[in-house]
């Protein structure tokens, strides 16, 4: 079976993160959870690396290099919009996006980047979220 790396950077609440992804805190950086999920016949190995004010100094080169996806949790005004919107203009490669919101604002539309909304409460809400967004970006032909 194919493993597959996907690195996200996430923005938004963190603390909030941290508690529903306490089970797969990954030691190595700090506001990291390392989230190993299947869908379908592939397995992943997803990275979430949370981001507070914009690009931490000691991570940016890695979040520029490696981020596939965003995922926005706890926070939904239009400054996260416009900083997703940067995010994913200075990435250039991003595969989906994941708002834990039902409404998306116009600006995130226009990127035509595939995106994914819900209700996120509890763990399994995130992984669904989280899977769905895996399952458009790489599984669709």
């Amino acid at each position: 079976m194919e493993l597959q790396e996907v690195f996200v950077a996430l923005l938004g609440d963190l603390e909030k993160t941290h508690n529903i992804l306490l089970d797969f805190k990954d030691k190595s950086k700090p506001f990291r959870w390392k989230v190993p999920l299947q869908v379908h016949k592939r397995k992943y190995d997803v990275i979430i690396q949370g981001t507070a004010r914009g690009l931490p100094r000691s991570l940016r080169r890695e979040i520029m290099e490696r981020t596939r996806g965003i995922i926005v949790y706890g926070f939904y005004t239009s400054e996260i919009a416009v900083a997703v919107a940067k995010l994913a203009k200075l990435i250039k490669h991003i595969d989906f996006i994941i708002w834990c919101d039902l409404e998306v604002p116009d600006s995130l539309k226009a990127l035509q980047i595939p995106i994914e909304t819900g209700i996120v409460e509890t763990k399994e809400d995130m992984i669904r979220l989280i899977k769905k967004a895996l399952f458009r970006a790489y599984e669709i032909i």
